[in-house]
């Protein structure tokens, strides 16, 4: 004979199981993603003041020349590759954890963020962007047509 398990026990038990599902599926997800890919992803900190925005982005070992910065629609994107070195090998690895090839990442800004005056600038592996705020944000107004 089946054993009835309370409603609320079943529900947190199946939502706890949904949730240890969903964070497995994503984890191989993203190690399947990186190592099909060649993809990396590198960390990203936004700042936000008065009058601009800050973007620093650790982007070690990666050249200059080999970043795009763009501002489309509100989204900043940041694309290029990091290259691996092959200097004489000696040895094997045993593990091998910084990712090389290409990178890609979008980050929506405020429709504040003003295109015209960007400025980037890369130091020690760490490319800082700072985007100036317009004074205001665009405001269209629409009119409404009422039918009959």
């Amino acid at each position: 004979m089946a054993t009835l398990i309370p409603y609320e026990t079943a529900k947190i038990m199946n939502d706890m199981r949904h949730f240890m599902e969903n964070l497995w599926q994503r984890s191989m997800d993203l190690d399947v993603r990186h190592v099909l890919s060649n993809q990396w992803l590198p960390a990203v900190d936004i700042e936000e003041e008065y009058d601009k925005f800050f973007v620093t982005a650790d982007l070690p070992g990666v050249d200059p020349k080999d970043i795009e910065i763009s501002l489309e629609n509100n989204m900043l994107i940041l694309k290029g590759k990091r290259e691996e070195s092959f200097a004489e090998k000696k040895g094997t690895f045993y593990r091998k954890e910084r990712m090389q090839g290409k990178f890609y990442r979008q980050i929506a800004l405020p429709t504040t963020a003003e295109s015209k005056h960007i400025i980037a600038k890369s130091k020690y592996g760490v490319l800082e962007i700072t985007i100036p705020k317009k004074d205001t944000a665009e405001v269209t107004k629409i009119h409404i047509k009422v039918e009959e």
